[in-house]
């Protein structure tokens, strides 16, 4: 006669499994640049006509790891968009267009930018806020030439998304990149002295992750590599700093002076 034998082990490890999964930590949608045959455009422009009707092209994005959804950005609009045998189904839209980020400032640009001089764009990556709903990102950039160098500068405001095309601020004013190169060459001897590296270069990298409902950790990086002729250092500079988000103001990230 055969008697099942029973193992205390194995129901503490399903217990295990099963209550890891339950408080599985929220994921990012990471969302990945998506190329449209034309019989498949030709069917997005008649179901989303507003994506298509000027001459700023959509962009169209299939979520990683996820074979049915997709997201369309066009400008500050952003849809939501589920595939079926039958072609796209709408889940939801949002119109940021009239979203207005007053509290984003630079940290090094020097120049102030009116309000038709924004350069304003989505984000194109979702980021968990809680269990169910995300936040996207509207990321206003300063650009600034100088002789012989420039600077790209990025700082973003998190909105929670929401049914019907509402919207929510959770987070403003948040850094999130740099790239700034100084000319550091200026006569002769300092192109023979300058082993071929001319610039200063400084970059600025974010890597945010999810702890828990409308709370975030903000990772920095910021890297300083300097020309043998430069007047600004001499020892390159590779540091982090990490944050705990979870205060929606505008001074919430305070970056270390020594990044200036």
């Amino acid at each position: 006669m055969f008697k099942s034998r029973h193992f205390p082990y194995m129901s503490g490890l399903l217990f295990f499994v099963f209550s890891m999964a339950a408080h599985a930590q929220p994921q990012e949608k990471i969302l990945q640049k998506h190329m449209l045959n034309t019989p498949q455009h030709t069917q997005f422009c008649r179901q989303f006509e507003s994506f298509c009707l000027d001459r700023i092209v959509s962009r169209f994005f299939k979520v990683k790891n996820q074979k049915t959804q997709f997201y369309a950005i066009h400008a500050l609009k952003l849809a939501e968009i589920q595939q079926d045998a039958q072609g796209f189904e709408l889940i939801n839209q949002w119109n940021f267009s009239t979203y207005q980020p007053r509290t984003q400032s630079a940290r090094w640009a020097m120049s102030e930018q009116s309000d038709d001089d924004k350069q304003l764009s989505i984000f194109p990556k979702l980021f968990p806020i809680n269990a169910q709903d995300y936040a996207v990102g509207i990321v206003q950039k300063w650009q600034e030439g100088y002789s012989g160098g420039g600077m790209n500068e990025e700082v973003v405001d998190f909105l929670q998304l929401k049914e019907k095309g509402q919207y929510q601020q959770v987070f403003q004013n948040i850094p999130l990149s740099m790239y700034r190169m100084i000319r550091a060459c200026f006569s002769e001897e300092d192109y023979q002295q300058s082993n071929d590296k001319c610039h200063d270069e400084y970059t600025l990298d974010t890597q945010i992750s999810y702890v828990k409902p409308y709370t975030w950790r903000v990772k920095y990086h910021y890297q300083a590599d300097y020309s043998p002729t430069s007047d600004s250092g001499t020892r390159p500079i590779n540091q982090y700093k990490t944050y705990l988000l979870n205060d929606n103001r505008e001074d919430a990230i305070q970056l270390p002076k020594g990044w200036d």
